[in-house]
C-alpha cells in the first residue's frame, strides 16, 4: 500500500493551517474505524459466548449485564486508553508507552466491570507483586512491581516484566494467544498512519506491556497494518472491496519484522531476534495469510475457536468481511459495514471482540458516513463519551500522528 507521499503544509499568516484533502480523507477513514469499531462492540455484546443468533434474529444494541443498552465493552475501554495519549499531543515512543501505562492502570483501578484475564494477571502482579509466588516476588520488587509511580519506577517497564514472567511461567500448552491486544491496535493505527516503522515499534511497544508471545506479538503487528493499509487505501479512493487485504498486512508484518524490528531491544531485553520473528512465528503468519488469500469462506466463522484467542478471532474477522464482499456483490443495495458487523456477530462465539474488531476494518473501509446512523446515535460507554467523542478521539489520533512525523506543521 503506497504511504502519504504529499509534502507538508505551510503554516499561512492568519490562516492558520491549509490542510490538503487527502489528509482530511486520512481522518474521516480513521473516524470511521473508531467509530464502527465501537458499534460493533456494542451489537456483539448481548450475544457474546450465546448461542448463535438464528437468522430470524433480529440484532439490536440491547445490551447485556453487566452493559446496558448502546454500552461498548471492554476492548473499546482499553482502545481507548491509547486514543487518549495518542491523542493528545507529541511524544517520544518512551514516553507514549508510558502514559499509556498509568491510563489503563487507572482504568483497571475504576473496578471496571469485565477485565480480560491476562490483563487482569499483568496489572494486578505490577500493583501486588506478593501474590506471585515467592519464587517470582523478589524479581518483581527489582523492577518497581508494587511501587508504581514512586521514586521513578516505570509502570510500562514493571508491566512488561510481569508479561515476561507469565510467559516463562506457563507450560507450552497451557498459553493462549489473547485476543485483546488486537483491539490495542486500531488506535495505533490511526496514530501512525503516516509511517509504517512507527506504526511497527509502536504496536510492539504497546503490545509488550501485555504479552511477551511472539506470536501475539506478530498478530497485533498484523493487525495495526491491516486498519492502518485500509485507512490508506479508502483516503486514497479504492473501493473498500480492494482496500482491505489481510494478506498484504501479513506480509508487511513479517518484512517490518525483519527489516525494522529486527533485534529490538525494549527496556534493555530483545524482544525480537535479529532477523526479526522466528521460522516457526513466519510460517504460521503464512499459513494465515495463504487462508485469507484463498478466502475462509461466505457465512462461516473461519473455521477455528470461537474468537477468544487471536488467531481465531482474527480468522473469523476475515470471514466476516468475505461474506460482506459476497453479500454485497450479490446486492449492491446492502450497507457493507452493516453487513460485515452483523455476520461477525450472526456467527457467534466472542461476538463483541469479533464484531468490533470487523468494524474497524470495514468503518476504515467505507468511512464515517458508511456506518448506520441508528448505530452511531445509540452508542456511548466509558469514559463518558458518545459518537461525537469518538470522531474527536480518532481526528486527534489522526493528526497528531501526522504532525509527530513531519507530514503537518505542529503548532
Amino acid at each position: 500500500m503506497s504511504e502519504p507521499s504529499h509534502p507538508p503544509t505551510e503554516l499561512l499568516a492568519g490562516e492558520g493551517v491549509r490542510l490538503d484533502r487527502f489528509y482530511a480523507d486520512l481522518a474521516l477513514a480513521g473516524v470511521g474505524s473508531l467509530t464502527a469499531f465501537a458499534c460493533g462492540s456494542a451489537l456483539g455484546i448481548p450475544w457474546e459466548l450465546q448461542a448463535a443468533p438464528r437468522t430470524t434474529d433480529e440484532l439490536q444494541m440491547n445490551g447485556r449485564d453487566p452493559f446496558l443498552a448502546g454500552e461498548w465493552g471492554t476492548d473499546v475501554q482499553l482502545a481507548l486508553c491509547v486514543a487518549e495519549v495518542a491523542g493528545a499531543g507529541a511524544h517520544s515512543l518512551e514516553e507514549m508507552c508510558e502514559a499509556i501505562a498509568r491510563r489503563i492502570v487507572a482504568w483497571y483501578e475504576t473496578d471496571p466491570v469485565h477485565v480480560p484475564m491476562g490483563l487482569q494477571r499483568v496489572i494486578s502482579l505490577a500493583l501486588d507483586p506478593l501474590i506471585a509466588p515467592s519464587t517470582a516476588t523478589e524479581r518483581l520488587l527489582r523492577v518497581g512491581c508494587g511501587q508504581l509511580g514512586r521514586d521513578g519506577f516505570s509502570y510500562a517497564r514493571a508491566l512488561r516484566e510481569v508479561a515476561r514472567y507469565r510467559q516463562e511461567a506457563t507450560r507450552i500448552t497451557e498459553r493462549m494467544v489473547e485476543n485483546f491486544g488486537l483491539a490495542l491496535m486500531v488506535p495505533v493505527a490511526l496514530a501512525s498512519v503516516a509511517d509504517d516503522v512507527e506504526c511497527s515499534r509502536t504496536a510492539i511497544a504497546v503490545s509488550t506491556m501485555t504479552t511477551a508471545d511472539d506470536f501475539s506479538l506478530a498478530l497485533n503487528l498484523s493487525f495495526a497494518h491491516a486498519v492502518r493499509n485500509t485507512i490508506i487505501a479508502s483516503a486514497h479512493g479504492v473501493p473498500w472491496t480492494e482496500a482491505v487485504r489481510f494478506d498484504h498486512a501479513i506480509a508487511t508484518a513479517i518484512e517490518q519484522g525483519e527489516y525494522a524490528l529486527g533485534g529490538l531491544e525494549i527496556d534493555g531485553v530483545q524482544v525480537l531476534d535479529e532477523d526479526g520473528f522466528s521460522p516457526r512465528v513466519v510460517n504460521q503468519l503464512e499459513d494465515l495469510a495463504s487462508q485469507c488469500a484463498s478466502g475462509l469462506g461466505q457465512g462461516s466463522s473461519g473455521g477455528v475457536g470461537t474468537g477468544l484467542d487471536a488467531v481465531s478471532a482474527f480468522r473469523r474477522v476475515v470471514a466476516a468481511i468475505e461474506t460482506a464482499r459476497w453479500e454485497v456483490h450479490r446486492n449492491p443495495h446492502l450497507t457493507p459495514v452493516r453487513v460485515g458487523i452483523e455476520q461477525a456477530v450472526r456467527a457467534g462465539g466472542d461476538t463483541d471482540t469479533v464484531a468490533a474488531l470487523c468494524g474497524a476494518i470495514m468503518g476504515a473501509a467505507c468511512g464515517a458516513s458508511a456506518v448506520p446512523s441508528e448505530w452511531v446515535s445509540t452508542i456511548w460507554g466509558w469514559p463518558g463519551l458518545r459518537a461525537d467523542g469518538l470522531r474527536d478521539l480518532a481526528t486527534a489520533c489522526v493528526y497528531s500522528g501526522l504532525a509527530r512525523t513531519a507530514q503537518l506543521p505542529s503548532q
